[in-house]
C-alpha cells in the first residue's frame, strides 16, 4: 500500500478467521475515526466447485472458436484438452453468520509493536541498517543467569535427595552417612531459596525494548569514499538521527503506550590489518595495492559478522586478486581495547581472529557475554606494543598497512 492510498490487505488468520489490515499514513490511509467499514463475501457453490482427481465435469474448455490460416472454423476444444497440473481446493461450504462474527479478530495485533520481534522487522523495512538488534529487560542477562542459577540448585536437591533415601534404605537414617546428606540436603534447600529470592530481586521487568542499530554506511558515504577514509561519524547514529528514529516509531501508530524505546550506540573497539604479499613479476604493486584496499573496503563495509573476524576471511579476500601468488596477514589492535576485553586482553585470539565478544560482570557478580563491541580499522591509536597507527592511508603505519614481500 502506498502513502495515503485507500486500500487494505485481506488475509486468513490461523484461528480460521479472516484479518482486516488498515494503513497506518506512511502505507496506505487510516480510516477515519467513526468511519463504517463493510466486507463483502462472494457467494459460490463452495466445496462443490472444488476440482480434485476424481472430478467428473470438465472444466476446461475454449468459449471462443478458432480458425486455420485459411480461414476455416476450428473446434480447439474437439483438438486441445485442457487440465489442472494440480487439485484446486479453495472452496468451503457456507458457515453460519454467528460463526463468522466469532472467528473473525476484531484487532489484529500481527502488525503492533509488542516485541523484539517485531521491532527487528519494522526497523529492517527502513533499509538503513546494516545490524539490528532489539531486547527488552525480561530478556535481560541478569534474569536470565538468576533463573539458571535457581533451577540448578533445584536439580542438585533432587539429586541429594535421591541420595539421601538410598544410604537411609542401607544404613538407616541415624548413620553418620545419612546425617552428612540430611545436612547436605537443608544447606541446598537454603541454597534454593536463596537463588529464587536472587531471581526475583534481581528481575527487571521494565517495559523497555532496546535497541541495537548499526548504520549501513554504503548509504552513508560518497562514491569517492571508502571504508577507510570517510568520516568517523558514518559509523554511528547522531543524536537527531536517534530522535528522528524513535519519533518515527512513536508516530507509526504501531507502538504500544505501555513501551519505551532506547537506542544503545555500539562500543568501537580499534584495529589495524597488516598485510603481506608476493606478486608476480609482471604486475604492479601499486596497482594491486590499490585494489586490496578497495575489497578490503567493501568487505568491511558489507560484514555483520558479530562474533569475530577471522584473519583467513582477509587472506581470502587478498588471494582472489589477480597477480597475487601468496599472502599473510596479521591484525594489531589499540591497547585502549582492553577496557573492554579486561586487563591483558586487546580482542584478538591465540589463532589471530578479532574476538566481537566480551565477557562482563554484572552487579551481582555473575560473568555475562555480551555482543555490543563493533569493529573499527581506523587510525589514531597506540598498540599494546607501543605502535602509533595514524588514520591516514599514505602513512608508513596507518589502518591498513601492504607490504611487498617478493616478487616471483
Amino acid at each position: 500500500m502506498t502513502y495515503n492510498e485507500k486500500a487494505c490487505v485481506i488475509r486468513r488468520s490461523l484461528n480460521g478467521g479472516i484479518d482486516v489490515f488498515f494503513g497506518t499514513g506512511n502505507s496506505g490511509k487510516v480510516p477515519e475515526q467513526g468511519a463504517s467499514i463493510l466486507c463483502e463475501y462472494l457467494t459460490c457453490v463452495g466445496a462443490a466447485g472444488n476440482v480434485t482427481e476424481n472430478s467428473e465435469v470438465d472444466y476446461w474448455q475454449f468459449e471462443d472458436s478458432g480458425y486455420t490460416l485459411d480461414g476455416d472454423y476450428v473446434d480447439l476444444n474437439s483438438i486441445y484438452s485442457l487440465t489442472s497440473s494440480s487439485e484446486i481446493l479453495f472452496g468451503t461450504d457456507a458457515e453460519n453468520i454467528a460463526v463468522t462474527r466469532a472467528l473473525a479478530p476484531h484487532a489484529s495485533r500481527s502488525f503492533v509493536l509488542a516485541n523484539a520481534e517485531n521491532y527487528k522487522y519494522f526497523l529492517r523495512k527502513m533499509n538503513i541498517f546494516s545490524i539490528i538488534d532489539a531486547f527488552s529487560g525480561f530478556n535481560s542477562y541478569e534474569d536470565q543467569k538468576a533463573y539458571k542459577d535457581y533451577a540448578t540448585a533445584k536439580a542438585e536437591y533432587t539429586l541429594l535427595k535421591e541420595q539421601y533415601q538410598a544410604q537411609v534404605n542401607v544404613t538407616g537414617e541415624n548413620s553418620l552417612e545419612a546425617k552428612e546428606l540430611y545436612q547436605s540436603l537443608i544447606d541446598k534447600n537454603k541454597e534454593i531459596e536463596k537463588y529464587k529470592n536472587k531471581m526475583e530481586d534481581e528481575s527487571l521487568d521494565d517495559n523497555t525494548i532496546y535497541l541495537y542499530l548499526v548504520p549501513d554506511i554504503t548509504k552513508r558515504i560518497a562514491t569517492s569514499e571508502n571504508y577507510f577514509t570517510c568520516e568517523i561519524d558514518r559509523f554511528k547514529l547522531t543524536e537527531d538521527e536517534k530522535y528522528g528514529i524513535l519519533n518515527l516509531i512513536d508516530n507509526s501508530g504501531q507502538k504500544l503506550l505501555t513501551v519505551d524505546n532506547k537506542i544503545i550506540d555500539p562500543i568501537f573497539v580499534k584495529f589495524s590489518i597488516n598485510i603481506f604479499v608476493q606478486i608476480w613479476s609482471n604486475y604492479n604493486f601499486n596497482s594491486i595495492k590499490s585494489e586490496i584496499i578497495s575489497r578490503i573496503s567493501n568487505y568491511l563495509i558489507v560484514n555483520k559478522r558479530r562474533d569475530r573476524i577471522p584473519v583467513s576471511d582477509i587472506i581470502s579476500v587478498v588471494e582472489a586478486i589477480p597477480g597475487i601468488d601468496s599472502v599473510s596477514a596479521i591484525f594489531d589492535c589499540d591497547k585502549s581495547n582492553e577496557i573492554y576485553y579486561g586487563v591483558g586482553n586487546y580482542g584478538i585470539d591465540n589463532y589471530g581472529d578479532i574476538i566481537l565478544t566480551r565477557t562482563v560482570k554484572d552487579k551481582f557478580g555473575n560473568l555475562v557475554e555480551l555482543n555490543d563491541l563493533l569493529p573499527l580499522f581506523r587510525g589514531d591509536f597506540t598498540s599494546p606494543e607501543g605502535v602509533y597507527y595514524e588514520d591516514n592511508l599514505d602513512t608508513i603505519s596507518g589502518p591498513i598497512n601492504i607490504t611487498l614481500r617478493g616478487r616471483s
